[in-house]
């Protein structure tokens, strides 16, 4: 039967989670509008959160029926805004799929440096190399993942090289507020936490560059 034939060929894709996972995530990412960045299948107790940000509703729930073998593993977010329901229909049944659409957490980002060179007169040329460099680099961030202030560091110096190299650049710091609030790595760390099932988002001027 069809429904024997679905059960035996998902059962075989999904022998361990992490299969699981990354052919879900394979499908979901292979959605037109889907964002891949804004894909994440997160085991969490008793089953599995699945985050997928962009694409038809409608379609990413029958890609989510057709990819997962149990559907009643499938947990949303605490956060209930962020859920998305969708009924496909099998026919003579009907399946609620719940998943997350991620929100996004806007990101501005003030970077201050400073360097060993006398009179050095790139300033502008710092500003422009550097910030849409942590622009990219905060809009590459997948769902989940924390800011890293030492990635910021490394694209940084990469970008302002040709005009400051990195041996000469003596301090770098930042401000980073989150949907307007400023925020702190975590203790002990360089990583600034994302929410909870939210992603950073960084507008293409979201970032000043000055000395100081």
């Amino acid at each position: 039967s069809v429904q024997s034939y679905r059960s035996r060929l998902m059962g075989a894709m999904t022998v361990t989670a992490q299969g699981y996972a990354q052919f879900l995530t394979t499908l979901l990412q292979a959605i037109p509008g889907v964002i891949p960045r804004l894909v994440s299948i997160v085991a969490v107790t008793n089953g599995w959160k699945i985050i997928c940000g962009g694409g038809d509703p409608y379609t990413v729930g029958g890609t989510i029926y057709l990819g997962t073998l149990d559907l009643s593993t499938l947990q949303g977010s605490s956060t209930n805004a962020y859920n998305v329901l969708v009924n496909v229909i099998s026919p003579p049944n009907v399946y609620p799929i719940v998943y997350v659409n991620p929100a996004a957490a806007t990101t501005t980002v003030t970077v201050t440096w400073n360097t060993n060179i006398p009179n050095f007169g790139s300033q502008q040329s710092v500003q422009t190399l550097a910030a849409p460099a942590l622009v990219n680099y905060i809009n590459s961030i997948p769902v989940g993942n924390p800011l890293n202030l030492l990635e910021m560091n490394a694209v940084f110096s990469q970008a302002v090289a040709s005009v400051l190299p990195s041996a000469n650049i003596t301090s770098l710091s930042y401000t980073v507020l989150v949907n307007g609030t400023q925020v702190s790595p975590g203790a002990g760390t360089q990583l600034i936490a994302s929410g909870n099932d939210e992603y950073f988002l960084a507008a293409s001027n979201a970032v000043t560059v000055t000395q100081g």
